[in-house]
């Protein structure tokens, strides 16, 4: 059985049913049970392929002067010379800003 989402039961004009799967499942107490616990052991089974094992990982943090404000300042974490991160709103929002420009030119 393959679940696009967590079994939910819904109550329509036509009676109640078991969502989460696809067809809708008619709903019965001992039914939902069962999808619940199918639910269960396939999301432990997806936990277990992806989880890590003891990774150790370097992080450094670097603060970058606003351009506009001289007297903000935003912290870029490097994780890697790829993977960087601002505490900015522009790298919330776009996921790149000018301060990880900065630091990755100066990598």
């Amino acid at each position: 059985m393959h679940f696009h989402a967590p079994p939910t039961i819904a109550t329509f004009p036509i009676g109640k049913f078991i969502l989460g799967t696809m067809p809708w499942i008619p709903y019965t107490p001992e039914k939902f049970i069962e999808i619940c616990a199918l639910y269960e052991n396939q999301l432990n089974e997806r936990i277990k392929e992806h989880k890590v094992i003891e990774k150790s990982m370097t992080t450094k943090q670097v603060e970058v002067v606003s351009n506009s404000d001289a007297t903000k300042k935003y912290l870029v974490t490097i994780y890697g010379p790829d993977s960087l991160t601002c505490d900015c709103k522009g790298f919330g929002f776009r996921g790149r800003c000018s301060h990880v420009d900065k630091v990755k030119e100066s990598l």
